[in-house]
């Protein structure tokens, strides 16, 4: 974001702006195998976006880890819906966990 939370990990919830969760090593790792792994399962099938927010509605615009959506070129999606196939938080929690 710009403005007064330049520089923070925030995103718009529910007309709440949210602190996101930290980010680091680990989780990082996860989210490249697991880009890659569903990109060569989906595509051409699904668009796969990784860490790039959307407007869920008129008071959110989640910014998910991982999205599988239409696979449409996403070049220009400012300002309008996605409609995606799925969103998946990657929590630091899930790390450890087998996908």
């Amino acid at each position: 974001m710009f403005g007064l939370f330049e520089g923070e990990r925030v995103e718009l919830l529910y007309g709440a702006i949210v602190t996101m969760s930290p980010t680091g090593a680990p989780h990082d790792g996860v989210i490249q195998r697991l880009t890659r792994l569903l990109i060569l399962k989906l595509d051409p099938l699904a668009a796969i976006r990784v860490q790039s927010s959307f407007i869920a509605s008129e008071r959110s615009q989640p910014q998910p880890d991982i999205a599988v959506c239409p696979p449409e070129d996403y070049l220009e999606t400012e300002g309008r819906r996605l409609g995606d196939l799925s969103r998946r938080p990657i929590a630091r929690a899930s790390v450890g966990s087998r996908l």
